[in-house]
């Protein structure tokens, strides 16, 4: 009658070994998921944050562009004004330079 006993014992083990088995696949796949889950996700948010800084590197090209616009237009009236003040300064200098320029070249 031990035969029974050690035959029941083989078997409760061999099927709990068979529970465990599966318990474990099942975790090993319950885990794999949620890796997959987690590599998704780091994924949207990489990309997220790839969109993000490239809409900051834009914005920020953009107004160092708009900045350098303004400093160059800037520097274009200052530069104007400076040549129009000479001009004005000049011109009456100019103009009788000329006069003089032509009686001696063509006589009166």
């Amino acid at each position: 009658m031990e035969s029974k006993p050690d035959v029941l014992t083989l078997k409760r083990i061999y099927e709990a070994e068979r529970q465990a088995d599966r318990i474990f696949r099942d975790a090993e796949a319950e885990a794999a998921e949620l890796l997959r889950k987690a590599d998704a996700e780091a994924a949207e948010i990489l990309e997220a944050r790839r969109q993000q800084i490239a809409r900051w590197r834009s914005e920020a090209l953009e107004a160092a562009i708009s900045r350098i616009e303004g400093e160059a237009v800037a520097l274009r009236e200052r530069e104007q004004a400076r040549t129009e003040r000479r001009s004005r300064k000049h011109g009456t200098e100019i103009d009788a330079i000329v006069e003089r320029l032509l009686e001696m070249v063509l006589p009166s």
